[in-house]
């Protein structure tokens, strides 16, 4: 029997898509994740749809471990991992939660007498700490070969350290899946009749993942992302563009029988019409251009260079002459309301006091 195994997918939906149809195309059955398919990533609950539904055996990584049991676990979590773990815990599902409350920290597999273990790392038993793993230093210093040796186990498969690497053919740390500096995943496969292991490349759709990942910066706006000669959109940003700027929603495969991803574009040369039209209907647009020249392999470099806005839109592209352009806020004290507002293409700015009896309407 063949088991495939992967770690730390990270909110990578498209990496985990890519190894979840190699797998099924090579016929293995069998699926072991060793945990941490949530943290870092865009796409938590996406991921995790992924598992549940393809049945994977799953074993707790520490970023499930934070959801189950709070970040507190960790003492040295700073205030962005916080924020970012509280995002995740807006995002998993009461089914996907249900799900992670049943899996274990490890998984045992008995291959004709023969003992194999699966944890997302090493367990530190001696250890009272809250935080159950060994320090990720000891694969760095070397002193996880010590720790091995005793080990009563004939095969170890561990994650965590993304760099995958191994342990006197006793342990295979599976490298990341998800967390990629290129267009590559990986998965490792075991044969249990011959005990051999394999580790399978494989490549993902790099230019989606890229795509979520900015997008979850920017929830409220959408985002035109430069692909050759046309800025694409896609997913519900496809959907909203393609019904207010009247154009062909179309798809592209991703990567499951069932799935496509909606999309549409319009060319580079005219996006500032478009850009216009959408602003005077109250949308933000944040605009992903190409940071340098494609060629190659290479993963082109993308980031936003703009966002353009109603009310802070002072290129000249979308400004109408005849009107103005006015953005403003307003504030609350212990006396009075502030209202104050600015028209950035010309200047042109005022403030404006009213006594709190008074009605704004």
């Amino acid at each position: 029997m063949k088991v495939a195994i992967f770690s730390d997918i990270h909110g990578n939906r498209e990496a985990l898509i890519s190894i979840i149809k190699d797998i099924k195309k090579e016929g293995i059955k069998k699926i072991i994740c060793l945990g941490d398919t949530i943290g870092i990533g865009p796409n938590p609950k996406e991921c995790m749809d992924i598992i549940v539904d393809n049945n994977i055996k799953m074993v707790l990584g520490n970023h499930e471990l934070y959801f189950i049991k709070g970040t507190q676990i960790d003492d040295e979590m700073g205030d962005g991992e916080i924020k970012h773990q509280n995002w995740i815990k807006n995002q998993i599902t009461d089914r996907q939660k249900q799900y992670l409350e049943k899996c274990n920290m490890t998984y045992e597999i008995d291959c004709n007498g023969k003992k194999v273990v699966f944890e997302h790392f090493l367990i530190d038993y001696n250890s009272n700490d809250q935080y159950p793993f060994h320090d990720l230093k000891i694969a760095k210093d070397g002193s996880i070969n010590e720790i091995v040796k005793p080990l009563n186990y004939d095969l170890i498969f561990i994650g965590h350290e993304h760099n995958a690497f191994t342990v006197d053919n006793k342990l295979y740390d599976v490298g990341s899946s998800g967390c990629r500096k290129d267009n590559t995943t990986q998965y490792t496969i075991f044969d249990t009749e011959t005990f051999t292991v394999e580790a399978k490349s494989l490549e993902y759709d790099r230019t989606n993942f890229e795509q979520d990942l900015l997008k979850e910066n920017y929830p409220d706006t959408l985002v035109f992302f430069r692909l050759g000669d046309f800025y694409e959109m896609f997913f519900n940003d496809a959907i909203v563009a393609s019904r207010e700027l009247e154009i062909v929603l179309t798809g592209r495969d991703a990567g499951t029988s069932n799935d496509r991803v909606p999309m549409c574009g319009v060319p580079h040369h005219a996006v500032n019409s478009y850009i216009e039209k959408l602003t005077n209907r109250g949308y933000k647009v944040a605009v992903v251009e190409q940071l340098e020249e494609p060629g190659g392999k290479k993963i082109v470099q993308r980031d936003v260079i703009k966002i353009v806005t109603p009310g802070t839109n002072i290129d000249e592209h979308y400004l109408d002459d005849k009107n103005n352009n006015y953005i403003g806020a307003i504030e609350k004290n212990e006396n009075s309301y502030l209202l104050t507002y600015v028209d950035l293409s010309t200047g042109e700015s005022s403030i404006i006091s009213f006594p709190l009896c008074c009605s704004l309407e």
